[in-house]
């Protein structure tokens, strides 16, 4: 800062910090002077223009990329409103956010401030951790009647052909065994599962892969069958053959 010595002026731009003080300014001519006490400060100027990536949503269990804000001016430290997901944390003197997501959490914003002595700037950061899903799907479905089960505990009722997901999410490196616990019954069915087990990486599961099929039984009657070594074929290629005993009434 400069004081003009014609037209007493003060002007100028403060750069660097100064605590208040008393400036003695003396106005003098031909006859004489008079003074003014005046009290002058120089704060840094407050944080402006905070700016975070965003919005994030996160997966459970695995490490975060760490997000790293921009802000004009300087800043004495940050400080966040609520709590972030378990498992993140801010750092209170670069303001990056980072960590690995140990807990579901739902959508939510976060409000992060940026402060020094001459005030704040803030930035809402709307974050989700979401977990991962187990899922597929299932073919050969007539009627209803099929349930599948998840590590032995979460079931799932299936009632038509297409894609399902179980409602029960996991974390990464959890584990999941998909199995057929209930059948349909009219018809009988019976269900193959692929793709089944595994461990939860870095993505939801979405390739287990289950295909029914009815299952019919087939009752032939014979009369008078004198001759042994008689063998019923039920497909051209020989694949399914089934030995009739003399004197059999039926298979």
């Amino acid at each position: 800062l400069v004081l003009g010595a014609v037209s007493g002026h003060i002007s100028g731009t403060p750069t660097a910090v100064a605590v208040e003080a008393i400036y003695v300014v003396t106005a003098t001519n031909s006859a004489g002077s008079t003074t003014f006490p005046l009290t002058l400060a120089v704060n840094v100027a407050a944080p402006s223009n905070l700016q975070y990536p965003g919005p994030q949503i996160f997966r459970l269990g695995i490490a975060i990329q760490a997000l790293v804000p921009t802000v004009v001016g300087s800043v004495a430290f940050y400080s966040v409103t609520p709590e972030l997901p378990d498992g993140l944390v801010l750092d209170a003197i670069n303001g990056e956010i980072s960590g690995t997501p140990t807990a579901v959490s739902s959508t939510t914003t976060y409000t992060i401030a940026a402060e020094n002595a001459g005030g704040r700037a803030t930035f809402a950061l709307e974050l989700t951790v979401s977990p991962f899903s187990v899922g597929g799907t299932i073919s050969g479905v007539s009627g209803g009647g099929v349930v599948l089960r998840n590590n032995g505990a979460a079931d799932l009722a299936i009632s038509a052909n297409g894609n399902f997901r179980f409602p029960a999410s996991l974390s990464r490196g959890e584990r999941y065994d998909v199995t057929v616990v209930e059948q349909e019954s009219h018809p009988r069915h019976q269900c193959e599962v692929r793709n089944g087990t595994g461990t939860v990486d870095a993505y939801d599961i979405t390739d287990v892969t289950i295909a029914c099929v009815a299952i019919h039984r087939l009752a032939i009657n014979f009369r008078n069958v004198l001759t042994p070594g008689l063998v019923l074929s039920l497909f051209p290629d020989g694949s399914l053959e089934i030995p009739v005993p003399v004197n059999a009434p039926s298979i």
